[in-house]
């Protein structure tokens, strides 16, 4: 119920400055395709992503990621900087964030989520989890080979 009112407050307190619901929709698979060719390296960076509680102490391999509802629509919001989550939160978000690689954050997607990127911003944009997956799917995969690679090397030290 908390987290309802604080997305309700973020939702109040930034409607003047958001893009009219009819310029902010989910994007088919063709314009999700286009929009990622023209926008392709948002994944090859780290993103913020906000967790709905604090991470465990160092041993603990799992994070639990805040989702918000937003007109009846569930969706997981991330921001390609501090700064971009700073200005769309307005403060209102005393949630913890980390930043995570934007490969390693769509690895964890089962695909079923949309994604909403610096929501209430200017540069909002929503998409399908499956999509993302299936147009970076070789970036996932090499990256998780990588990581992979790399812990095995850390254990024979």
């Amino acid at each position: 119920m908390k987290n309802l009112f604080i997305v309700a407050l973020i939702i109040l307190s930034s409607c003047h400055d958001r893009i009219p619901r009819e310029k902010v929709r989910i994007m088919n698979s063709e314009e999700t395709q286009t929009a990622f060719r023209m926008d392709k390296d948002l994944f090859k960076n780290k993103v913020v992503i906000v967790l709905s509680e604090e991470l465990g102490d160092g041993d603990s391999r799992s994070i639990r990621i805040q989702n918000y509802y937003e007109n009846g629509e569930l969706f997981i919001p991330i921001f390609t900087s501090t700064s971009k989550f700073s200005e769309s939160s307005k403060g209102m978000i005393k949630n913890p964030t980390i930043q995570i690689d934007g490969y390693l954050f769509l690895s964890i997607l089962k695909g079923d989520e949309n994604i909403r990127v610096n929501p209430a911003l200017n540069d909002d944009r929503r998409y399908k989890a499956s999509e993302l997956i299936k147009i970076h799917s070789e970036e996932i995969k090499d990256y998780i080979s990588k990581l992979n690679a790399d812990c095995t090397k850390s254990e024979k030290k």
